[in-house]
């Protein structure tokens, strides 16, 4: 066999290595996110016949019943839980950790997905900033839940249609 030869059968092998090396770490890596996803998932929800997620072919999520079938029509709130799942998973499965910023979280949520997910939220990342309506997320409610784990509250205030100041409260 040649120098040539045996250079080509190395990187062959070497490509090979590679690739399912890279196979394995994505689907290690897609099992952990279904499984945290689920774990989020199971915490927000409030219909106890929800098993948890599964990711599809097309790498979205699909609610589970406990029966082990797909549900095939979701509401724009059971959507909601399943895209903060997500969120939750991914950042607990990244690399590079950081805060979670959400604009209006609960808008299309009931009472009792609300306040399951404002109790889940420390658990999504050591920093969540919201910015909510009054009337999404009264204060006091937040305040209630939360406890010591919210560490700052701050309240946007209209002064003119030009001029907006940032207050803490």
């Amino acid at each position: 066999m040649s120098n040539e030869q045996r250079r080509r059968d190395i990187a062959r092998d070497l490509y090979e290595l590679f690739c399912s090396a890279v196979d394995t770490y994505r689907d290690d890596l897609r099992q952990r996110v279904e499984d945290d996803a689920s774990e989020f998932f199971r915490k927000m929800t409030t219909e106890p016949d929800y098993a948890g997620l599964r990711i599809n072919d097309t790498y979205g999520l699909t609610i589970m019943h406990k029966d082990g079938s797909p549900i095939p029509v979701r509401s724009a709130g059971a959507e909601h839980v399943v895209a903060m799942s997500l969120v939750a998973a991914l950042q607990n499965n990244a690399p590079l950790r950081g805060p979670i910023f959400i604009d209006s979280p609960f808008g299309r949520l009931d009472a009792g997905h609300r306040q399951k997910m404002l109790a889940t939220l420390p658990e999504m990342a050591d920093q969540v900033v919201l910015l909510v309506y009054e009337d999404e997320l009264p204060p006091q409610n937040a305040r209630q839940t939360l406890k010591q784990k919210l560490t700052a509250e701050w309240k946007f205030v209209r002064k003119s249609a030009r001029h907006t100041i940032l207050e803490s409260q």
